[in-house]
């Protein structure tokens, strides 16, 4: 299994990002694309690390998108 938590944007500079995942020792690719499907951002991270995202991206609405071998989540998120 595969999830992730986020906590929106506190300011509007950035968000904090976790996972959490049965496979604890793979990495985790997380990247952050806009409503046409550019790529902004991409980060490695183990799970039950904690990253910082969103520092560079103007206001708008983004989808973060975290893949774990052949497991993916989306999300929208909404940068004011």
């Amino acid at each position: 299994w595969l999830e992730f938590r986020r906590v929106l944007f506190r300011s509007s500079s950035f968000f904090k990002l976790s996972v959490k995942s049965s496979v604890k020792n793979s990495l985790v690719q997380v990247r952050i694309l806009d409503m046409q499907g550019r790529e902004h951002k991409r980060e490695n991270m183990m799970p039950g690390e904690v990253i910082s995202l969103g520092s560079g991206l103007k206001a708008g609405t983004y989808f973060v998108e975290v893949l774990q071998g052949k497991k993916s989540k989306v999300v929208k998120l909404i940068k004011l």
